[in-house]
Parts: structure tokens; C-alpha cells; sequence
């Protein structure tokens, strides 16, 4: 299965490249699988560009440039290539950012210099390095190769949207953004701001800005000879992306809600295409019949706040659902295929043009132990875990004690005896009870072995699964690993990790706190609470 992504097009409409990100769900077919291949459509092409990862076009349709393990020039009328970078690890010229407008008519490049050095423009057979200020992390360049738009940052320093005169040498500042802030991470550094675009003859230009900090952002259009602009749009969600038609008649502009806009860069019309469109952009949860998985995304649910989900065909049950995220649960009566993919759908407004298209594999048992969301500066995320006697979830501040039987809250555990209804919140009684063995264990340095107590459907929730176990005693680290596994059909075993916020059992005779520090919990054990802690529904 593959998601194409990064469609490229020559400005007659008649070529188009893309990249097909393949997709594998696990197991032993996933060894030899392409993750990724360059393809073209509209042109034949002597050469295999399988495996070229993205790939772009120039405007005129005669050169391709591949962005692989090494950069490549293509003439796709010959097949002859250059190879423009073989160095490992991207040190040699490479595209700048993503890539996108850097080839120009003629087979003219632009390309990134290597660690520290100016831009490079590749010109039949010859490299130019030029004079450019500052380091570019997104260019663009015009067909005849005459003007260069680029964005640049520092930390620090505000955003700059500079153009640049190839044959004058000269630039010219056109916009200003806010100041960049620090990454939190060295291997993430600022996203670009200006998403710029430039017409085909370099002469005007669109950018992303919010009017005021704070705002939603909005296109501009500019000159890039003069340096004057106008905002072309006013959208109260904000503009996520946008491009210019080469003759510069036309702006193309998405919103943060999946709305698409067409905008008259003479007159300033804006006009409405399309509506919003559900875009589901990742899940979580164990897939399994029965079971309650998160969707994340963008216009998840209509603007009346209602939200219709379909897996697999079937009517799938939604709980709190928003634009960007939403519960659902994947219907019992849908037969699980781990090789199988199954089509989810989100409705979207009545007077939308596209459809949403995502898919997951469904299995017979895929544990999940459900997490709460990271808080603070720490990413870690902690599992959903109450205390023997319901009076609050495990944590740091109040861990779980060697000898106390702790409730894990999870998803994916399969089918349940008696059965349950799609759609139905759990009853407290009977209990119901998951049919699906499951092998778990404590692990610091060895494993020990525990036997579940209880694993089923917890009361008074909508596809979540409790699963009751004892905690060892001699455990001593301060965060034990819980494992749990199950034998999962024809892919074998299928098994998730929690972590165990533990209080180091020392013998004390007169501890402040008996509950929580004594060696050996003697508490109250209830098998269900009336109000378990999980996630909102």
C-alpha cells in the first residue's frame, strides 16, 4: 500500500512527479519493502527512479531532480543524468528546503552549498556559487533563472523574506516576521514562516503572515522588484498553504479547516471552492474489534460539532469529538484481518469536493495501555493506572507500593464473554470478560511473571478494557516495566509496555504514611469503581 505525497507539475498541467510513501503495518513482508519511490506521470522515462524518494519537475517538463541518498539531474527526453551530490549523510549540494520551485527552465538548479557555504546555481555543466547574504532554508527561483525569493532565520532574529537579482547580484528585504525562538530540540530546528511562492517570471511573489501576533495567518502578495505588498485574503481560520499560478492571475490558498480559496490577485475576489474536508493525519489505540482508538487531524468534525465515522463500512460510534481529535470505536461485528487494510471515513460538509482516505489494519487482539497526555516540559507521557482502592491514578507523587493488586486501563483485548454490543457503554453487570489469554510480567533486571486477577471491559465506559494485577513483591526500581501479551492470529504475538511508578519498599517501624509505605499493601480491594479514570468520553 503507498500514500502519495509531494505532487510537483510542469506549467502546462501536462507532467506530473510525486513521491508514493509505502506503507507497512508489520511482520515478516515489511523486510523487503520499498519505503519510498519516486513516480512520474504524463512522460516516459528510461531510467528507474524507484527508490528516489521526493522527486521534483521543472515548469518547462525537460529535467527532473531526485532528492535520494544522492541528488540527480534527469533529462527526461534522453535519460541522461548528473549526479549532482554522492556524499553521505546530505554534505554535498542539495535542494534547498523542500525543494519546490528550485529547478528552473533548461535544466537550471538551485541547489544548497554544503555545511556553511551560499547557495549554488547549476547551469549546464558549471556551478556558480552566489552572493547571497544569508543562509536560505526555503528558495525559490524563477523559470528564466533571473530571480531568486528566499526565506532565512536565525535564533534570535526575526523571519526574513529577501529576493534576490541573479544577474545584478543585489537584494532586497520584502517582509519581516516574528522573532525565532529557540528549538526545543537541536534535531528540530524552527519551521520556515513565509512558505513563500513565486510566479514564473520572478516579478511577484505570495507569502504567510499573521497581520498582528496572535493572529491566524493570511497571504500576502509582493512585488519582489518594488517591495510593495497587499493582503489578498481575510480567512478567520487562517491560511495553512498556498501557491500562485505561474502567469500570477491566481492564488490557490487552504485553510487551517481544510477550506480550499481562490483568490483574483487583480480584483481581490475571493472565492470559496470547496469546503471542509476531514483529514485524519494519525491514530492510536489497540485496533481491534470492540475497542476505542483516537483519531488526530484536521476538520474532524462538521461545524455543527457532530462527526460521522465509518470503518471498514460499518458505522463506527464517536465520543468527544472536535476539529482536531475525536474517540471511536471500532465496531464488534467488523472480522479482523491483520493482512487486510480497512478504509476509515469521516463525513465531511455537504458542500465539500474531495473525501477524506485514510486506512488501518484491524487484529483479533493488539494490546494498547492507554497514556495521559504529556504535561510540563517532560514528553513522557504517563500510563492510565489506578490504585487498588480507586482513590486516584499511579504517579510519581503517589506510587503504586510492592503487594497492591493496580488497574491498567487499555484497549485492544479482543473479543469478551458475554458479548457487547457496538455502541454500548459497559454495564456493571456481569462482568465481561476478555477471551484472549494474556502473558504478562514485571521487568527490572529479570522478569517475574504475574497472573492477571481480572481482564475485561471496565464499567461504565465505551470500548476500554481494565486488567487487574498484583504487584510482586522484592520489586526495587523507582519505574518497573509491565508487559503484556497475546498470541494475535497469523502475525504472531502482539504485546505493549507500561511503566510503573513504584515506592521502594524499605522496612520502617513506624511509617508516616501506612498506605503508601508500608512493605506490603493491605488495603481495601474493590474489582471495579463506579467512576474509573480513563480518558473523557
Amino acid at each position: 500500500m503507498f500514500q502519495l505525497t509531494q505532487p510537483d507539475i510542469t506549467a502546462d498541467g501536462a507532467i506530473l512527479v510525486y513521491t508514493a510513501n509505502g506503507i507497512c503495518f508489520g511482520g515478516s513482508s515489511c523486510l523487503a519493502y520499498v519505503s519510498s519511490a519516486g513516480q512520474i506521470t504524463g512522460a516516459s522515462l528510461p531510467r528507474d527512479l524507484l527508490q528516489a524518494e521526493p522527486i521534483r519537475i521543472s515548469r518547462d517538463g525537460q529535467y527532473v531532480l531526485t532528492l535520494g541518498a544522492k541528488t540527480e539531474l534527469i533529462q527526461l527526453a534522453t535519460g541522461q543524468a548528473v549526479t549532482l551530490n554522492v556524499e553521505p549523510y546530505g554534505q554535498g549540494p542539495r535542494p534547498i528546503g523542500d525543494g519546490y520551485q528550485t529547478l528552473a527552465d533548461a535544466g537550471v538548479a538551485l541547489l544548497a552549498g554544503g555545511q556553511g557555504e551560499g547557495p549554488l546555481l547549476y547551469r549546464g555543466g558549471a556551478i556558480t556559487r552566489l552572493s547571497i547574504s544569508k543562509p536560505p532554508v526555503l528558495a525559490r527561483i524563477s523559470r528564466d533563472a533571473s530571480r531568486i525569493l528566499y526565506e532565512t532565520f536565525e535564533t534570535g532574529q526575526p523571519y526574513q523574506l529577501i529576493a534576490y537579482d541573479v544577474t545584478q547580484a543585489t537584494e532586497t528585504v520584502l517582509a519581516q516576521g516574528p522573532v525565532v525562538t529557540p528549538s526545543a530540540s537541536p534535531f528540530s530546528p524552527p519551521a520556515p514562516y513565509f512558505l513563500p511562492w513565486l510566479t514564473d517570471d520572478g516579478l511577484q511573489a505570495i507569502y504567510l503572515a499573521a497581520p498582528t501576533a496572535g493572529q491566524p495567518k493570511q497571504v500576502y502578495l509582493v512585488s519582489t522588484r518594488l517591495g510593495t505588498f497587499h493582503k489578498l485574503t481575510d480567512i478567520p481560520e487562517g491560511v495553512s498553504s498556498a501557491v500562485i499560478s505561474g502567469l500570477g492571475n491566481i492564488v490557490y490558498a487552504a485553510s487551517a479547516s481544510n477550506r480550499l480559496f481562490a483568490a483574483d490577485t487583480a480584483t481581490g475576489n475571493l472565492r470559496l471552492l470547496t469546503n471542509r474536508t476531514p483529514q485524519i493525519i494519525s491514530w492510536e489505540g489497540g485496533a481491534a474489534p470492540g475497542s476505542l482508538i483516537s483519531l488526530h487531524g484536521v476538520a474532524l468534525s462538521r461545524t455543527d460539532g457532530t462527526a460521522a465515522v465509518r470503518i471498514g463500512g460499518l458505522d463506527a460510534p464517536g465520543v468527544d469529538f472536535g476539529p482536531e481529535s475525536g474517540y471511536v470505536q471500532i465496531p464488534w461485528e467488523l472480522t479482523p484481518d491483520p493482512t487486510a487494510v480497512v478504509p476509515v471515513s469521516v463525513g465531511a460538509e455537504s458542500d465539500s469536493m474531495f473525501e477524506q482516505v485514510f486506512s488501518l489494519t484491524v487484529a483479533e487482539v493488539e494490546p494498547f495501555f492507554l497514556t495521559l497526555p504529556a504535561t510540563g516540559a517532560s514528553a513522557e507521557r504517563p500510563d492510565v493506572i489506578a490504585h487498588q482502592d480507586f482513590h486516584g491514578l499511579v504517579t510519581t507523587a503517589d506510587p503504586a507500593v510492592p503487594g497492591e493488586i493496580l488497574h491498567f486501563y487499555m484497549t485492544g483485548l479482543g473479543p469478551v464473554s458475554p458479548a457487547l454490543g457496538t455502541g454500548q457503554t459497559t454495564p456493571g453487570n456481569p462482568h465481561y470478560v476478555s477471551a484472549t489469554p494474556l502473558t504478562c510480567s514485571f521487568t527490572e533486571l529479570t522478569s517475574t511473571p504475574v497472573t492477571p486477577l481480572f481482564a475485561g471491559l471496565a464499567p461504565g465506559l465505551l470500548g476500554i478494557y481494565q486488567l487487574d494485577v498484583q504487584v510482586p513483591q522484592g520489586l526495587t526500581t523507582a519505574k518497573p516495566q509491565f508487559q503484556c501479551s497475546a498470541h494475535n492470529g497469523a502475525i504472531g504475538i502482539s504485546y505493549d509496555v507500561a511503566s510503573v511508578p513504584l515506592q521502594r519498599c524499605f522496612r520502617v517501624r513506624r511509617p508516616a504514611n501506612p498506605r503508601a509505605k508500608q512493605c506490603g499493601f493491605r488495603g481495601l480491594f474493590r474489582p471495579f469503581s463506579s467512576a474509573p479514570p480513563g480518558p473523557s468520553q
